[in-house]
């Protein structure tokens, strides 16, 4: 009786609504005969983010510095109200403090840009983190908002004025 054994057969598909890529692991088999017996069922499956966008790094930081860019001189513009205590810039990140309409805390939403990944990873002491990726504007594939939306609904929230980032 001759059997031809194949272990270890892997397969790899895209997962485009998880993000991730499926790595499975094909049932061990025997070849016996030209009868196909599958021995032991198994799949394992590791999950990857899925870091590939058609952006390239300098695209992404063009375009998240001018994100950051936008998001500062809005608030500078408005920070005559007492309620935006500060704003911190730099290369990478933008620190925004705020003094909550109680006037009794004070809260910091921190913008961050993970040029690794080409996302723009967002806190807040409102909502859970988030992170942002660049397609037609920053959105998120976790809540579906972009990140104009969830800071506007962040700072109302949190000192009762409103934004609006995408107003010239």
């Amino acid at each position: 009786m001759k059997c031809i054994a194949i272990f270890n057969i892997q397969t790899i598909g895209s997962l485009f609504k998880k993000s991730q890529i499926l790595s499975k692991k094909i049932p061990f088999k025997y070849f016996c005969n030209n009868d196909l017996i599958s021995i032991r069922k198994f799949s394992i499956i590791n999950k990857y983010p899925k870091y590939f966008t058609t952006t390239s790094i300098a695209d992404f930081n063009n375009k998240a510095d001018q994100l950051l860019h936008i998001i500062s001189e809005k608030i500078i513009n408005t920070q005559d109200q007492n309620l935006i205590d500060d704003i911190d810039c730099h290369n990478e990140f933008l620190n925004i403090t705020f003094r909550y309409k109680d006037r009794q805390s004070s809260g910091t939403i921190v913008i961050s840009k993970q040029s690794a990944t080409k996302q723009i990873w967002y806190s807040s002491p409102i909502r859970p983190p988030d992170y942002f990726e660049f397609e037609s504007n920053w959105k998120s594939k976790r809540s579906g908002l972009s990140l104009f939306e969830a800071l506007e609904s962040d700072l109302f929230e949190g000192t009762g004025l409103k934004f609006n980032f995408l107003e010239k």
